[in-house]
Order: structure tokens, then sequence, then C-alpha cells
């Protein structure tokens, strides 16, 4: 078997966790986000892709050789926000904790490196897999390298081999570089050939291959295209070739690489979760990979599984219900047609008594909620009972215009959550439950639709 490397291009990942985490900071106010999302990432790919070895990939402040081709490179950017910049270090202290390789080039960009270190690995008869934020790397995929990166937030990933770079662009990965000649790319301000959109450039690479093969055809007359297309082709012959320079990686880097330095589990355990916990990492303290160097070091801690029961019956209803005497609270969340307080239709609630299970009613025309309404009453009416919820005025307001009121003792993890950080400003039960538990929750998008087919809730089969 192989053995596997996972190279990093950081600078995309920090970005992409940056973005997605806005906002999060520790409790003494220090920025955050871009760190936490980076390592979430890092250490779901080392636990689902298991790695003997990972390296990681910097940017530098210099300009590179791309700039000096094309002094635009990158000029439409935003230059970086001060609270994004200042979590680089971190980052990189960090990695020093894992005592795993950093690499950065003057005068390249991560890309250069990662594309370096992958293609001098597989002569080697690695395994690449390449950890990335954005798609620039799918050129390099090939039958022994492939990229890993998300779909969307930091949970939903997918891995890009041959087959499925041929899938999503209806070309392979060698043909990648040829198809943004043509198309640019507006995030690296990669200008393209003016008036060649992405479904323009897709016909052409997928029945001409290579920008040669085009210019070839177009200079014999035998490019089966508009007139408008052939003009601007051949206006802008040397802009696509410039722009295929640009978006080239250079994987010929002059870098010295020692793969015994770059071995995952080579790092002093206390000093990871010391650092972790100073940076109030707590949900990740669990995924930190075994230590190599520490006999009897115990496996890392595997999450358990959460049970999720649909109940769709008046007598599952009860039942579940019923266990709230048993165990002398119950956990509940309100799902409404709307946010308004006023006269909202209870699409579901969400029940658990525990971590490792819950329960969703999801009421319709078989199932619905005056049928459990007496019970629910009976449950949150009992003073003997506590009743926990995030944002618990809501739910009560909720409950309250269905007829149903809410005694205490209560328990509001919203209020708590400020109690615990003032000085945050992510408070809502998603973000909770990302930054404790590593949790994300599915885009209500998913269940609903977007635009003009997005449904109602009370619409949702559930």
């Amino acid at each position: 078997m192989k053995e596997r490397i996972l190279v990093i291009d950081s600078n995309a990942l920090v970005h992409r966790a940056y973005h997605a985490l806005p906002g999060l900071t520790t409790k003494k106010g220090q920025p955050i986000g871009a760190v936490y999302g980076f390592f979430l990432m890092f250490l779901k790919a080392a636990a689902e892709l298991n790695p003997k070895y990972v390296v990681f990939a910097f940017d530098t402040p210099q300009p590179t050789f791309r700039h000096a081709l094309y002094k635009e490179y990158k000029a439409t950017r935003q230059k970086g926000d001060d609270d994004l910049i200042v979590q680089f270090p971190v980052v990189k202290d960090l990695i020093d904790a894992f005592n795993l390789p950093i690499f950065e080039i003057p005068g390249f960009e991560a890309d250069d490196i990662v594309g370096t270190i992958a293609r001098r690995c597989e002569k080697e008869d690695f395994e690449v897999i390449i950890l990335t934020g954005d798609l620039d790397e799918l050129q390099l995929v090939d039958n022994n390298t492939g990229v890993y990166t998300m779909k969307r937030g930091f949970t939903d990933t997918v891995i890009y081999d041959l087959k499925a770079v041929q899938e999503k662009y209806g070309f392979g990965p060698n043909e990648f570089v040829d198809y943004k000649a043509l198309r640019g790319d507006p995030s690296d301000n990669i200008p393209g050939v003016p008036g060649i959109g992405e479904k323009t450039a897709t016909d052409l690479i997928i029945n001409y291959s290579t920008l040669d093969n085009i210019y070839e055809n177009l200079e014999s007359d035998n490019l089966t295209v508009s007139d408008r297309v052939k003009n601007t082709l051949s206006e802008n012959k040397d802009q696509a070739y410039m722009s295929k320079k640009l978006a080239q990686i250079d994987t010929n880097l002059d870098l010295k690489f020692d793969k015994n330095s770059a071995i995952l589990g080579n790092f002093d355990r206390g000093k990871v979760v010391q650092k972790f916990q100073d940076y109030e990492f707590k949900s990740l303290l669990a995924k930190i990979p075994k230590n190599i160097k520490e006999e009897g070091q115990p496996e890392k801690v595997k999450s358990s599984t959460f049970l999720c029961h649909m109940i769709a019956t008046q007598e599952d209803a009860v039942r579940v219900l019923s266990k709230a005497k048993e165990y002398g609270h119950i956990v509940f969340d309100t799902e409404t047609s709307k946010l308004d307080r006023i006269d909202p239709i209870i699409v579901g609630i969400s029940f658990a008594f525990s971590a490792k299970e819950g329960y969703f009613f999801h009421f319709s025309n078989n199932f619905i909620f005056a049928e459990i309404k007496e019970k629910l009453q009976e449950v949150l009416a009992d003073r003997k009972i506590l009743k926990i919820a995030h944002n618990l005025k809501y739910d009560m307001s909720v409950l309250k215009t269905h007829g149903i009121s809410v005694a205490e003792p209560f328990f509001d993890t919203f209020v708590a959550a400020y109690l615990i950080s003032p000085g945050d400003r992510r408070y809502s039960l998603d973000d909770l439950s990302f930054m404790e538990f590593g949790y994300e929750k599915i885009p209500i998008e998913d269940l609903i639709g977007k635009g003009k087919n997005q449904k109602l809730l009370t619409e949702c089969d559930g």
C-alpha cells in the first residue's frame, strides 16, 4: 500500500475559515475564527484520510513571478482585514506545536509549493491528497493525486479524483489550465479572453482539448464557433496565452523536502493540548491525533453516535414525553412556520434528555399538535422538571399562543453563553454547536429550497 501525504494549501484554507466564521473571538476578544476553522479542517482531514505525512504551504507577502508577468494579477482583491492578518502567526505557531514543516518561498505562491511537493512525492510512489479551500489545484489531479476540499461550510467535503473532475467540468485536469486561459479567473484577476464565458470555454475545451489546438483550428478556419467568438479569440491570442501562464501551477520549485520531518504524530501532546486550551478550542481536543512518540498513549477519543428519532404518532409522542419525569429535565426547541411570534404554526418540536439521543415530533395531517397538547402541558408545567432551551423566551411565546405555559425551573443556553462570554458576538444555536462540538447544521435551503422554488416548512415532508 502506498504511503499517503497530506499537502495543505494553507492560505486558501485560512481565508475559507475566516469568511466562514467571521467575528469568532476568544473570551479576551482575540480574533480566532480563521485559526479554529483551519485546524478543524486539518484534524478532520487527518482523521478521515489517515496520512502518514503532512506539510503546509503558505504564500509570502512579496510579489510573485505572476505579478511580473501581469501587474494587475490579483489586483482586484481587497487588502486583508486586520482581524485576518493577525491570525496567520497563530496558525503557524500551532503548526509548529504539531512539529510539522511549513514551506513558503518568496516569488511563488502556496499553489506552486503544493504542486512541487505533490509531483515530487508521486515520483517516490506516494499517494498525495491536497487539502485546500479553493479549486485552483484541480489541475494537479491525476492517478496518484486528489484534492480534498469543501463544497460548503466545513463538514460537507469532497475528494476530487480524475472521475470527479470530469463529472464536474466535462473535461479532465489536464485541460483545466487551458479552460482558465479562455474563461479567466475573476478571483485572481486573470483576464482570459473577453467575451468567452463559462459555457463557451467549456464547449471549446471539450471539443478541442487545448489552447494550442483551438488556435490551430482557428487559423485553418476549422473552428466551429460563431464569428464573434472567432474574432475575440483572434484579437486576444496573446492575452489567452498569458492567462494560461498565470493559471499554470509551477511544479518545479527548488525546495528541500525531507519526509521524515513531516511525520504526523511526532509532537508533544501536552504542548498541543495546552495551546488548544489557551485558544479555547475545547471541541478540538478529542480530535488531536495519537502521538506516536509516547508509549501507552491512548487512541484519540471517538465521538459517540447521536441517534435522532422521527416521531409521527400520538402514542410514540406520549411515550417520549413521559421520559421527562424519569430524567428530571427536558430539552426542547420549537420549529415554526415563521419567526414572528404572532400566530406562528408549530411545524415540529425537538426533544432530548441526553447528549446521545433526540426526538423530533413532525406534525402533519396524520399527526397534529393538538394530539400532544395535553401531555406537553403536563410536562412543561411540572415544577420538578427542569426545562432547557436556547432563547427560551421565543419558545415560551410560541407555546403561549397555542395555550401552553412553561413553569420554572428554566435553563436558557443562550443566556448562559452570554454570561460565560459577554464580549462574544455569536450566540446562536448553530454557532455554539459548531464552536463547542464541531457540529455543523444542515443548511435550511437543503430542506425548503431557494428562490422561486422555496417551500414553506409546512409544505415539507420532514
